[in-house]
This record gives C-alpha cells, sequence and structure tokens, in this order.
C-alpha cells in the first residue's frame, strides 16, 4: 500500500526487480503467471478496468511502470553481437491461463529485439492442473528473486 512507511533498509520488490533487470550484464531470466506492470484501467478483462489515471497513480501504478520501463532499458541497452554470438540474452517464460492479453506486454519486450526469447506455456499441460505461485528472476545467473509477486503493478504495491 503507497500509504504505509517503509522500513529502512529493506527494498520494495519493485525496487529489487529494478535492480535485477538494471545491473544483469549477461542474461536476465523470468519465470512468471502473467503479466500486467501497466495499468490497462481503459481494458474491460482488467481489474483496473473504469478507474481513472489519478486513481492509478494513487493506486500506485507507477511502481510497475517503473519495473517495465528498467526491463525496457535492459532489453535495450544489451542489444550487442561480437563475431556469430550473441553476448546477452533475456529469456521469459509464463503461464498462459490468463486472459490473452496478459502475456502482450513480455511479447512487446521481445518484439524486434533478438536478445529477448519470449515463451507462453500452459503449465496445466504439464502438471495435470495448477499455476505458477513462485515467480523467479534470476540476473547474471547469481543474483535471484523468488516470491509470489507477480508481474503485475498491484502485486508492488
Amino acid at each position: 500500500m503507497p500509504h504505509l512507511s517503509r522500513i529502512p533498509g529493506v527494498l520494495s520488490t519493485g525496487d529489487v526487480l529494478q535492480w535485477l533487470s538494471g545491473n544483469a550484464t549477461k542474461s536476465l531470466d523470468i519465470l512468471a503467471q502473467y503479466w500486467q506492470f501497466l495499468p490497462q484501467p481503459n481494458n474491460p478483462k482488467s481489474g483496473d478496468y473504469g478507474f481513472s489515471k489519478s486513481d492509478m497513480r494513487r493506486f500506485g501504478a507507477d511502481e510497475g511502470r517503473r519495473v517495465y520501463k528498467a526491463l525496457e532499458n535492459a532489453a535495450d541497452q544489451r542489444f550487442c553481437f561480437s563475431i556469430d554470438k550473441l553476448w546477452y540474452h533475456f529469456r521469459i517464460v509464463q503461464h498462459s491461463g490468463f486472459a490473452p492479453d496478459f502475456d502482450q506486454e513480455s511479447a512487446d519486450l521481445a518484439a524486434g529485439r533478438p536478445n529477448v526469447e519470449n515463451a507462453t506455456v500452459l503449465f496445466e499441460d504439464w502438471w495435470g492442473s495448477g499455476v505458477v505461485h513462485a515467480k523467479v528472476w534470476i540476473s547474471d545467473k547469481k543474483d535471484v528473486y523468488i516470491g509470489s509477486a507477480n508481474n503485475d503493478w498491484k502485486s508492488l504495491t
């Protein structure tokens, strides 16, 4: 909640995700349930539907925008090739069991960026039921976030 006091010295989940995105130099791997870092108050399929831009700011939606911008920057700034070898790799896997546009943000990150791989998988086909509860971000195969926060602005507020 935006009105709660922060604990000194403790990073918020949004801060951690931005840090992982901004500090990756070789790879960034993300396993997610779905994506909605960007608020969608005009989308009737979204829980944001009908709220105003000022409502979205008051609710803390800007935190999701900041994380998504950090991901865009990571995808753009790390786009570099050496001779026949891509040296920065960004991989995304998410569950497909949600409204069709809740993987659009990850698709947008991959669009036109050969260093970004994006896969949507129906995990129920593998496991028989269920969803992805643990979300995982791995930066450079050494710095890791494992938690339950979705790639969703509401999970960051």
